[in-house]
């Protein structure tokens, strides 16, 4: 149940960002931050540092785009929400109570908590939190050098199929279900007690699987036909085979 509260408002701003604004997603968000926070409080339970963060960040980068800059693109919200949770997760640490301690001290006993190793595991957590949010901004900057000419290329090609905005749509409609789908799928695993060293090989198995599968039906229906021309392309020239010459005409 912890988890799946945890994740709920990231869950739902994907989702939303299917069907919404940004801003209408980030406000969402912030508004089930809040919730989560109103729930733990009934509960008897402590405000979490990471619900806190969470609701500062959506609000912040939600006004952000309502009021100052309308203009910022989906991939700039997205990066400045997870530039914005890294501070929060590595500001934890700073002042000397790692968010993840709050989730682990309502979970085990007081003889738990008075363990050394105890303060040490949730710093090592939520360090990996840290490193999680390094690392997922640094691919969202070095995935616009791809998504960008990407992009421009399905606009390019897309209006012979469907239409140049109707091809990015789609696009961006796969990507979103695709993260709601592996988010949902990540907090069952977690939830229902596998590793999570095991989920994460399960879902880069998976990845690189359908990948490899792409990439072998493209190069059978390739081989099978010319593809060129769906994406308005110039056809490959078919290899003719030599005529023969005239019988009994040497050189």
């Amino acid at each position: 149940m912890t988890i799946l509260l945890i994740l709920a408002p990231y869950g739902a701003f994907a989702f939303l960002m299917l069907v919404a604004s940004p801003a209408v997603s980030l406000l969402t968000a912030a508004a089930i931050c809040l919730a989560v926070i109103a729930y733990d409080f009934a509960g008897g339970r402590s405000i979490k540092i990471l619900g806190v963060g969470s609701v500062l960040v959506f609000a912040a980068v939600g006004i952000q785009v309502e009021f100052i800059d309308t203009s910022l693109s989906v991939s700039a919200v997205k990066f400045a929400v997870d530039a914005g949770m890294f501070l929060v997760t590595l500001g934890s640490i700073a002042i000397g109570k790692p968010f993840s301690l709050q989730y682990a001290l309502e979970v085990v006993d007081a003889e738990t908590a008075k363990l050394p190793g105890f303060i040490r595991a949730n710093y090592t957590i939520t360090w990996a939190w840290v490193l999680a949010m390094v690392l997922m901004i640094a691919i969202g900057a070095c995935a616009g050098f791809f998504v960008v000419p990407m992009n421009a290329l399905l606009q390019h090609r897309g209006h012979v199929l469907m239409g140049a905005g109707h091809s990015i749509a789609v696009q961006n409609f796969n990507e979103n279900i695709g993260i709601l789908v592996m988010v949902g799928l990540y907090g069952y695993m977690v939830t229902s007690g596998m590793r999570v060293e095991t989920a994460i090989l399960v879902f880069g198995l998976f990845v690189s699987g359908t990948m490899g599968l792409v990439m072998l039906r493209h190069r059978r229906n390739h081989a099978e036909s010319d593809l060129l021309h769906l994406i308005g392309g110039d056809p490959q020239p078919k290899a003719q085979a030599a005529k023969p010459g005239p019988i009994g005409h040497g050189d």
